[in-house]
């Protein structure tokens, strides 16, 4: 039983690590698009 709680544990751990990371991910895409669009903007 417990060794069932640490697995789902660590399942929630790991994905919640995953989405920490896919949301860096997200924001540094954003913001290098939104750079791009000044620099465009600019010429």
């Amino acid at each position: 039983m417990a060794s069932d709680l640490m697995l789902a544990y660590r399942k929630i751990v790991g994905m919640a690590a995953v989405i920490a990371q896919v949301k860096t991910l997200l924001k540094l895409f954003l913001f290098s698009l939104v750079d791009d669009a000044r620099v465009l903007a600019y010429l």
